[in-house]
């Protein structure tokens, strides 16, 4: 029942292998509205994915184990000296088929499930194929998206729901031409345009400083002009 999600639906093919060229793709892209983005993933891939987590969630008792046993990447706010980067992580994982696939979040943060935010080229240096997916949240009445609430009262609405809906579209294995291996921007924006056009979402150049922003509005700690 996926967490309150006896109605998981899901589209297309998740195999994350190009049915033209026979390429795999280790690398999963997806819009990131909510938490729950990881479990329902988990659900619905062909393999169990990792992901890319804090660094902090290492050290969590239990959690810290599980991403342990997903095989999870580690991300610090100030690469330490002698360590690899997220990215360089990433591209190493990407060339390593023999281990679990990865879940990229490229907008770097969730949004409302409206908007699709400008992507971060870390998942696309390299040019390695990748995998994208949409994850959608159809509702009456709490969109599991909203994320701006406390967590508490974010779970309580949600489990007090008779049930909750999603659906996963799986896009067909992108294989990069030669141009946009050269340039990780345009690969980045082609799979945003790719996942704005089947997931019919909106474009927005808001970012992850926009999104502190408005948190701290709701909380009342505006900076000082």
């Amino acid at each position: 029942f996926s967490i309150g999600y006896p109605f998981l639906k899901t589209y297309g093919d998740n195999s994350l292998t190009c049915k033209k060229t026979g390429q795999r793709a280790n690398i999963i892209v997806s819009n990131h509205s909510s938490y729950l983005d990881i479990f329902l993933l988990m659900t619905s891939s062909e393999h169990v994915p990792g992901f890319v987590a804090k660094s902090e969630v290492e050290n969590i008792p239990v959690a810290g184990w599980i991403s342990h046993f997903w095989r999870c990447l580690y991300v610090e706010r100030v690469t330490k000296p002698g360590k690899k980067s997220v990215t360089e992580q990433i591209q190493e994982r990407a060339a390593r088929t023999d281990f679990p696939p990865i879940v990229i979040f490229p907008e770097g943060t969730t949004t409302n499930n409206k908007y699709i935010l400008p992507f971060k080229t870390g998942a696309f240096v390299g040019g390695h194929c990748v995998k994208p997916v949409i994850i959608k949240f159809p509702y009456k009445n709490f969109s599991p998206a909203w994320e701006s609430c406390k967590a508490p009262t974010h779970m309580l609405r949600m489990f007090l729901q008779i049930y909750n809906n999603c659906e996963i579209y799986w896009l067909p294995v992108y294989v990069p031409n030669e141009e946009e291996k050269a340039n990780p921007a345009l690969y980045a924006q082609n799979v945003r345009d790719a996942l704005l056009q089947v997931s019919g979402m909106s474009e927005t150049e808001s970012s992850l400083e926009d999104k502190i922003a408005y948190l701290k509005g709701l909380r009342g700690e505006f900076d000082a002009a």
